[in-house]
């Protein structure tokens, strides 16, 4: 079975690197979390499908909102491990632009395919965007583009958050 640190070190060696630790905890988020919008009855619903492996949560068991974004405890500790091991480099480069590359010692796990799919589709589908507006379609996917909302919900589960949304969650099965 794989770990959070494998997750997040095969994800920063698919995409060759990341321009911020947001970006990569966002992408890590929306590989986890595929939230859909449409509009149904005049009114704005968001189907949520989350990953799961062998009955285990793609990436983080624990997923909260902080600062009107997802964060996950399990993400940031292996990036600081991963740190703190020379095993990924990070350059801080200004405020929330910390550019994070694999060390020269980093190898990248055997994660399983279905796992390395999703990561690279997640991958490809984001790419595009800037750290900044990632950052704006995830909270506009999650309806925190209020400030005041976000605030208020700030510390929630991101689980919890969904349901008070009326969020359709169902539950996918890569294995």
């Amino acid at each position: 079975m794989y770990t959070t640190r494998d997750v997040v070190l095969t994800t920063i060696g698919i995409n060759n690197g990341f321009d911020s630790v947001h970006g990569l905890v966002l992408t890590l988020f929306t590989a986890q979390f595929d939230i859909t919008p449409w509009v149904e009855g005049g009114r704005l619903v968001r189907r949520v499908r989350e990953y799961y492996y062998d009955g285990k949560p793609l990436v983080a068991g624990d997923w909260y909102l902080w600062g009107g974004l997802p964060w996950s405890n399990e993400v940031d500790e292996a990036i600081d491990e991963l740190a703190s091991n020379s095993i990924i480099i990070i350059r801080h480069q200004g405020p929330g632009m910390d550019s994070i590359r694999l060390g020269s010692t980093a190898g990248i796990p055997s994660l399983p395919n279905s796992v390395v799919n999703r990561l690279t589709n997640t991958l490809g589908r984001y790419k595009a965007y800037t750290p900044w507006g990632f950052r704006r379609l995830v909270r506009w996917l999650l309806g925190l583009e209020d400030l005041d909302k976000a605030i208020y919900h700030n510390g929630m589960s991101i689980r919890d958050y969904l349901e008070l949304i009326g969020a359709r969650l169902e539950v996918v099965s890569l294995s």
